[in-house]
């Protein structure tokens, strides 16, 4: 599944196109890490039915946007961001085979062509965080001057949030179009 319905519609949500010229630039650190879960099974029934039972409990992605903003502020002129630094960490999450090495070469293939499936969706779900986090960067450059650095910090909490509210709803909108993290069914996928 293309992620570039997902992202146009984080665009429009995040109002970037009308977007106010940046004060300041932030410096944005974008991380990515695996948070792979434990499954056993030592034939193909055994695979699915503890998979089956434990994706339930996971979701597969997960992120975190933190922005460290500096102010400047001088009398008379109001308070505006003089700079600062934003971190978006994602974690994606998916299961690792346990019994991998004693399986069949059969099964082990088709275990493959499922992580691989796995994998494309999860990439889906780092490119809405990359590209979410890039704007949410750009929007917090974007707010204006206020009249003092309180309501600056005010304003910017704002936005953050409800930048990570549309950038919630757009990995969902991606879940729900590309039908979720792929599922195991009778039986394994075969690679071709």
């Amino acid at each position: 599944m293309k992620t570039g319905n997902v992202f146009a519609a984080l665009l429009v949500a995040l109002g970037f196109a009308g977007m106010a010229n940046a004060q300041s630039t932030m410096t944005l650190d974008i991380t990515t890490g695996e948070d792979n879960w434990q499954i056993s099974g030592r034939n193909e029934a055994e695979l699915i039915e503890h998979l089956n039972s434990h994706m339930i409990m996971r979701t597969d992605y997960s992120f975190e946007i933190q922005a460290y903003p500096y102010f400047d502020q001088r009398a008379g002129e109001g308070c505006w961001l003089a700079g600062g630094s934003m971190t978006a960490h994602t974690i994606i999450s998916a299961p690792e085979w346990t019994d991998y090495e004693r399986a069949n070469r059969s099964l082990r293939r088709r275990w493959d062509a499922y992580v691989e499936q796995v994998r494309l969706h999860s990439e889906g779900h780092l490119e809405i965080s990359r590209q979410g986090a890039a704007i949410v960067a750009q929007r917090l450059e974007a707010v204006p001057p206020q009249a003092g650095c309180n309501a600056l910090q005010a304003r910017f909490d704002e936005t953050v949030s409800a930048l990570i509210d549309a950038l919630q709803v757009s990995h969902r909108d991606y879940d729900r179009q590309s039908g979720g993290m792929p599922r195991i069914s009778r039986p394994l996928p075969i690679r071709r």
